[in-house]
């Protein structure tokens, strides 16, 4: 063991402590947004020098080579200051390095390290026992160190906050209200430039859809960011859209249960945490969301995602949603186009009027606006058009009655309105004037002078063949022939819907299985799983068999978040005048049997 030269080491560690914390109170009332109550506001004053601090620890001094080996065995022992290596290079030793440990390591005698290890270091002649000035500043420290300092004493320093992109959401408790400020400065400081702003919840919420109000601490006011989720990507406004990031995990096992081609019902889309998904595992999806904000982002995302046309979005209340889907007769058909209040789609500007005007006529597409959505009639009579795929048939597309969809033709040999509008844009680009098709110059010849016809809005490959041209993704048609899942994430009221599903189905013209519902809500800490399965019985109208109940999450101390899975039974969902209809068709059908076949009993009638 080797010491430092020309003065004995002290075994005591010397510390030059932060000076007093400095904060001006300057008591300032503010009222807060939302209509909350005004808080009394402390301005506090973060004086960075005051938070200069020399620290003198043990430290090993010991050769090059050897110090990798070292370090490991140290591991749990050296130094650990935030943006302050443990391991430093000296200038004037190139040949060496200095480990630093911890502050819990003191003396020549390295107390505070196990006995063999101290005993292995003291007998190394190669490691020489020192001590190192560590100096800190406020870089130094986490934003809990900074926050202790800086908050009275006592004070519970907020510990964790919701990451949303570069957004990050703090709820403040009432006491630390006074100080939010300088709390959103500390945090926004210590975690640039992953954060750029900062929020606070506001109040509680209240208004209509279901979106919390918020106060920015710190940092750039914009709430518009984007968040990834496994191989998904969603833009949003945090301020004017709903969205948990706890929830990850749950988007993830709902959408497992999914096959694919599966037809998936989402009464409560949001942005699309379970639709988009749900569309890039290859469902059909049709989406829904009461706020306009968030089908404007919906339709953002399925874009962004590269499945607009697996999703089909609407903007309606969620029961008169599913009865469009199921009833389309009965209902009024799902607006195409976002509503004049909603924001554009990158930046497009919508004609209010027109849209109004167009959302009500058949054959109405929104390609234009990048959703890739068409209108298709649905007859659910005759056999199968021979352009029919084998996709169609597996996401429940119409299966008969429509004509075939790669021609546009309407049922009089006409172009639909939205196929006509379709064909004249990819024709555009290459058309003369007036959309005619200029001549080719010859038959047999594209546009490099070779042979081999080009298609329209085809591409001239090498040697001037013609490129291969992918056909065009089919849509998701207006009303789907099945319905596989439903989801219902709206865990506040959500079991309150599920009363539309009571005699909705019609047996004559729904001859597939009814589907599976997850149904999401909120549970006290008193109610059971049995307790909260009656309520979602008492909603629907009856009873509910083999219910799977999972606990999602605890949101609050007495409060635990859950989904009630169960296939809608048929005695529920097919209303009771078909069930009456099919039972008289029966007893018909029966009679007539009877009244031809002699040899027809009343025994067998019965059996």
């Amino acid at each position: 063991m080797a010491f430092v030269a020309g003065a004995e080491v002290a075994s005591e560690r010397t510390t030059e402590m932060i000076p007093e914390r400095t904060a001006e109170m300057a008591p300032e009332q503010n009222a807060a947004p939302g209509g909350a109550a005004s808080v009394e506001e402390v301005h506090v004053v973060l004086d960075r020098s005051k938070f200069v601090k020399r620290v003198t620890v043990q430290a090993l001094r010991v050769p090059k080579g050897a110090c990798h080996q070292l370090v490991k065995k140290l591991s749990k022992f050296k130094a650990e200051y935030p943006k302050v290596r443990n391991v430093i290079v000296e200038e004037a030793r190139p040949e060496t390095r200095l480990i630093l440990l911890g502050e819990n390591v003191s003396g020549l005698d390295l107390a505070g390290l196990p006995e063999s290890v101290a005993a292995e270091l003291k007998a190394d002649r190669d490691v020489e026992i020192t001590q190192h000035e560590v100096v800190l500043d406020y870089d130094s420290y986490t934003a809990d160190q900074v926050l202790k300092e800086v908050l009275p004493a006592g004070a519970e320093v907020p510990s964790s906050f919701e990451t949303i992109g570069h957004v990050a959401h703090v709820n403040l408790r009432d006491e630390l209200l006074p100080y939010r400020r300088i709390i959103g400065e500390v945090l926004l400081e210590k975690n640039f430039p992953r954060i750029l702003t900062v929020l606070n919840k506001v109040g509680t919420i209240e208004n209509e859809f279901r979106v919390p109000t918020f106060e920015v601490l710190a940092g750039d006011p914009s709430t518009v960011t984007e968040v990834k989720q496994h191989s998904a990507r969603f833009q949003l406004d945090y301020a004017q859209v709903y969205w948990n990031s706890r929830l990850e995990f749950e988007h993830s096992r709902l959408v497992d249960q999914f096959a694919r081609e599966d037809v998936i019902c989402d009464m409560f889309a949001g942005i699309g945490p379970f639709a988009i998904p749900a569309a890039l595992k290859g469902c059909a999806v049709y989406a829904n969301d009461l706020n306009p904000q968030s089908t404007h982002y919906l339709a953002i995302n399925s874009k962004l995602n590269k499945v607009a046309h697996r999703i089909r979005v609407s903007t309606l209340d969620a029961r008169e949603f599913v009865r469009s889907l199921v009833r389309p007769a009965e209902s009024q058909p799902p607006p195409l186009h976002p509503p004049s209040n909603s924001p554009p789609v990158d930046g497009q500007k919508f004609n209010s009027q027109a849209s109004a005007a167009e959302s009500s006529q058949a054959g109405q597409q929104i390609s234009d606006q990048g959703l890739g959505l068409a209108t298709y009639r649905q007859d659910n009579v005759g056999p199968a058009s021979a352009t029919e795929t084998t996709t169609e048939r597996a996401q429940g597309f119409p299966a008969g009655g429509t004509e075939s969809r790669t021609s546009g033709e309407g049922p009089n040999g006409t172009l639909e309105a939205g196929t006509a509008s379709r064909l004249s844009r990819e024709v555009g680009s290459s058309s003369g004037p007036g959309g005619v098709l200029p001549s080719t110059g010859g038959a047999g010849q594209n546009a490099s002078g070779g042979s081999g016809s080009v298609p329209p809005g085809g591409k001239v490959g090498k040697g001037g063949k013609a490129a291969a041209v992918r056909p065009p993704k089919e849509p998701v048609p207006e009303t789907p022939r099945k319905i596989d899942h439903v989801v219902m994430n709206l865990p506040a009221s959500g079991i309150e819907f599920l009363d539309v599903f009571n005699g909705l189905f019609d047996r004559a013209s729904w001859r597939l299985p009814l589907p599976r519902i997850h149904c999401y809500c909120f549970a006290r800490a008193d109610e059971t799983d049995a307790d909260v399965i009656r309520r979602a019985e008492e909603a629907l109208g009856g009873a509910i068999p083999k219910p799977v109940v999972w606990n999602v999450r605890d949101v609050a101390p007495n409060k635990t978040m859950l989904c009630v899975s169960f296939t809608l039974p048929d005695d529920v969902g097919y209303s009771q005048q078909d069930t009456m209809h099919m039972q008289c068709s029966s007893d018909k059908s029966s009679d007539v049997e009877s009244h031809e076949n002699p040899n027809f009993s009343k025994k067998s009638r019965v059996e």
